[in-house]
Formats: structure tokens, C-alpha cells, sequence
């Protein structure tokens, strides 16, 4: 597991970022990827020099796909009632958008079950 997480790390280094084509000469464009369909486009014949094309081989492999840093599944929480569903073995919670309050009962609450916060960098600081 420890390895494939290196890989897609190292794999994710290396990604090119795919950007729409002509985006960086038409600002309404965006850069939001699309696929090039243009009979006589560069970049969906793919020659050499303009940018790189979304391709089978740029994706993670499936059994680290959707975990954190640590190789954790992560786990959303709102409310205190979400931490039931968290193992703390495999899984790290992050708590999305709610009141300081409720944060702080949640910290708490996970720090008595031995769960891992994934979007607090020292959560007893926090709580204090």
C-alpha cells in the first residue's frame, strides 16, 4: 500500500495540467477541460509541441484512488452522529462546514474514538 501511494504521489509530480485548447489565447473559453474536435486541430492529433492530451495512464490505481495522504478513507462529517460511521483503523474524517461549536464538540467527540482529522493540522489546539 505504502508504495502505491509513493507511485501516485511520484505519478501526480509528473501530471501535465490539461487545459482546454486555445484557452490561453480566448479568456471566454476557459480552461476547463474538453476534449479537441477540430478536423484539422494539432492537439487532438497530438503532434509535437502543443499540449498534452487526458489519456488513459494519467489516473491513480484503483485500490489507492480516493484515499489520503496516509492511505486513509476519508470519511465527510457534519455532526457529531457522523462519527458512528468511522472505523478508526482504516478511516480519517474531515469535517466540512459548520458552527465553532459544533467543530469543537466533534474534535472532542473523535479524539476520544481515536480518529484521525484530516483538514486540522493540531486539533487539541483548536479546541483550545
Amino acid at each position: 500500500m505504502k508504495d502505491m501511494l509513493k507511485s501516485r504521489q511520484e505519478k501526480k509530480r509528473k501530471k501535465p495540467t490539461f487545459i482546454r485548447q486555445d484557452a490561453h489565447k480566448k479568456a471566454e473559453v476557459g480552461t476547463k477541460w474538453r476534449k479537441p474536435k477540430g478536423l484539422h486541430s494539432k492537439m487532438r492529433l497530438k503532434l509535437k509541441g502543443y499540449s498534452r492530451c487526458v489519456e488513459v495512464g494519467w489516473g491513480t490505481q484503483k485500490e489507492v484512488k480516493g484515499l489520503s495522504r496516509e492511505g486513509l478513507k476519508i470519511v465527510n462529517v457534519i455532526s457529531v452522529r457522523d462519527l458512528k460511521l468511522a472505523d478508526p483503523k482504516t478511516d480519517g474524517i474531515i469535517i466540512l462546514k459548520t458552527g465553532k461549536k459544533n467543530k469543537i464538540a466533534i474534535i472532542q467527540e473523535a479524539q476520544k474514538l481515536g480518529l484521525k482529522i484530516l483538514n486540522i493540522k493540531d486539533p487539541s489546539a483548536f479546541v483550545e
